[in-house]
């Protein structure tokens, strides 16, 4: 499976005429990505727009499970070299 690549992009006011959640003005697209059942498959996901608020809040959630991950792999060890 190919590492999906995240990019962010702040929309200029004239892309948020019109839309109806112009407050949701930070795009999220992601690189393509390769199902594991077919190798010769790429599949590319579609941009999500979201609001700034949101975008502070999953760099804070991803940061609290990244912790979580990180602190049960200690544990793991630890129990592992004992």
């Amino acid at each position: 499976m190919l590492i999906s690549r995240i990019s962010l992009r702040l929309l200029p006011s004239e892309e948020l005429v019109g839309y109806p959640f112009p407050d949701a003005c930070v795009q999220r697209a992601f690189g393509p990505t390769r199902p594991s059942d077919e190798a010769s498959a790429v599949a590319v996901p579609e941009s999500v727009r979201i609001t700034p608020a949101d975008l502070v809040r999953l760099r804070v959630e991803s940061g609290l499970a990244l912790g979580e991950i990180r602190a049960e792999m200690q544990r793991a060890e630890i129990a592992w070299r004992q």
